[in-house]
């Protein structure tokens, strides 16, 4: 679904045409490019060989993501690529790396990087606007429920498949608000996490489909960031942000209404009902995603996401993951005393 969405937003976009869509099931790839006004390839090595200027963002299962950005890096082709870039933080670190050796760039898209209004959030944060953040709340409430086949075929890690997108953010925030720079000067110490597991399948594949992450940096007078994760909201697409400082102020993403309608009786005060899923929520970061990439393909910038920052997500998300299979918290060790997250472990 994700090749469908991004495609929709390149063929759209007034800065990039998109030049082909690549599938190995050519049925598949022949009704996409049908629908999209472009070329069909089964393969990347046939789709680059015939289109030679032509860039590749890569929508494929997390599993594929490695052999696939070294493939089009060996090309020379700048890369964006759906999260997580890798399973682990060294997979992560690998890709980045064989990008860099390359010279080309590798945007690793997570969506609230470009959303005005967390872009917003974290300007304001960065600029001193709530004081030293004491707290971030985070809340990610999926709808439509997915599929229990999708959740049990390897879709349903809720730490790396949902919590990651907020682990990402809630990182960047506290790095700007400590200063930024050195991610690893800056990153958590401890993970704690408890999942749960909606349907009896789910729980004997040992999948949570619901979630509390907690994370603490004791060594920053106590930030606190939380992580409410469910993949089953009943009334719509549900996602928010808050951080609390302490100047006792705070500031807020919130949900935007799928229509700006109010109704007061006598019954009470109800509004619009809440977006339908991502697609709609995220439209406007999505489109901001590609034209960020077109524009660091041209040179015009470095992408948003660092190296660094997308191997601690990973590695916030796998603490996660772990303090949940373990019931403890989980720290993370840096007993190399390295400046590179990818030589940070897990103590679990």
């Amino acid at each position: 679904r994700m090749g469908d969405l991004r495609g929709s937003h390149v063929a759209a976009s007034l800065d990039a045409a998109l030049a082909g869509v690549v599938d190995p099931d050519a049925a598949a790839a022949a009704k996409a490019a049908t629908l999209l006004g472009c070329a069909a390839f089964s393969s990347l090595a046939s789709a680059l060989a015939a289109k030679p200027n032509a860039q590749c963002w890569i929508c494929a299962p997390t599993k594929f993501h490695p052999a696939l950005i070294e493939e089009a890096a060996n090309a020379g082709r700048h890369v964006a690529c759906e999260k997580p870039v890798g399973l682990d933080p060294k997979q992560i670190a690998d890709a980045y790396d064989v990008c860099a050796f390359h010279n080309v760039g590798l945007h690793c898209a997570f969506q609230r990087r470009s959303d005005a209004a967390y872009a917003e959030l974290r300007r304001r944060v960065a600029a001193g606007a709530v004081g030293a953040p004491r707290s971030i709340r985070c809340v990610f409430r999926d709808h439509p429920t997915p599929a229990e086949a999708f959740l049990l075929g390897g879709g349903g890690d809720v730490y790396h498949d949902l919590a990651t997108h907020d682990i990402d953010f809630a990182l960047a925030l506290a790095r700007d608000a400590f200063g930024g720079g050195d991610a690893v000067a800056h990153a958590p110490d401890e993970v704690y996490a408890v999942g749960s597991s909606s349907t009896p399948a789910l729980a004997a594949a040992a999948v949570h489909d619901a979630a509390t992450v907690v994370v603490t940096w004791r060594q920053r007078g106590g930030l606190v960031a939380t992580f409410d994760l469910s993949r089953s909201s009943a009334y719509g697409y549900d996602q928010r942000c808050e951080v609390f400082g302490d100047s006792g102020a705070a500031l807020s993403v919130e949900n935007p209404s799928a229509m700006p309608l109010r109704c007061a009786d006598a019954a009470g005060v109800g509004t619009g009902p809440r977006v339908h899923s991502f697609p709609e929520r995220f439209r406007g970061a999505f489109e901001r995603d590609v034209a960020g990439f077109v524009e660091s393909c041209r040179g015009g910038g470095e992408p948003l996401v660092s190296r660094a920052d997308a191997v601690l997500a990973t590695l916030v998300a796998e603490a996660a993951r772990r303090s949940s299979e373990l019931r403890r918290p989980v720290r993370l060790v840096n007993a190399k005393s390295s400046s590179d997250p990818a030589d940070l472990a897990l103590d679990g």
